[in-house]
């Protein structure tokens, strides 16, 4: 039986919207982002609630299908976050 796929390693909830975009091959959708004040990965989880969403800033259905489990999976972790302390050092 093959081994069930790693989950991906979980990218940094302060990884800059444009790195982030271009990981994705989405850098094109970086000003609309930007326009919406949208810095890092944790404010997309902000402007970003549904997939749907991501039509608002003109991303193709597309992309949104692979922008958004990021943005899920993200969101789950700012959630989990919000529940636990985030005043952990780096």
């Amino acid at each position: 039986e093959p081994e069930p796929e790693p989950e991906p390693e979980p990218e940094p909830l302060d990884m800059d919207v444009g790195a982030w975009l271009a990981s994705h091959g989405a850098a094109r959708y970086e000003a609309a982002f930007r326009e919406e004040e949208v810095a890092t990965l944790k404010d997309v989880t902000v402007v970003i609630a549904a997939q749907s969403d991501l039509a608002e800033l003109e991303v193709s259905e597309e992309d949104a299908a692979v922008l958004w489990p990021s943005v899920a999976r993200a969101a789950a972790r700012v959630k989990q976050g919000q529940q636990g302390s985030e005043a952990k050092a780096d």
